[in-house]
């Protein structure tokens, strides 16, 4: 397996929205990618499997890229703020991302 898009660190402003890339070269028709969102402790949540969701947020979703999976956050807040996992189930293949959130700034004159 090899990358085809490699899961990149993001930064968004609050309320913008964000993309995270994820194709892989070389899978197999058993393969499946997920997006998990990293808590405490390392702990891994599946977001994503295999375009079926398993977050409430309708503000996440997934887009299928072919080879892969591109992962949408819309209306970033604060508490988006995490790392997320892009992996290939059942093998040590995955990258681990974050997501740094800014706040938006009141300029007063």
């Amino acid at each position: 397996m090899a990358w085809l898009y490699e899961p990149t660190d993001e930064t968004a402003i609050v309320g913008q929205s964000v993309t995270f890339r994820c194709a892989v070269r070389g899978l197999g028709e058993w393969d499946f990618i997920t997006w998990s969102r990293i808590r405490e402790r390392d702990t891994p949540f599946t977001l994503f499997f295999d375009n079926s969701t398993f977050v409430a947020d309708d503000r996440y979703s997934v887009e299928s890229n072919g080879n892969g999976y591109d992962m949408t956050i819309t209306g970033v807040n604060r508490s988006d703020a995490h790392q997320f996992r892009c992996a290939v189930l059942g093998t040590d293949f995955s990258r681990t991302v974050s997501l740094t959130v800014i706040g938006k700034c009141k300029i007063i004159i």
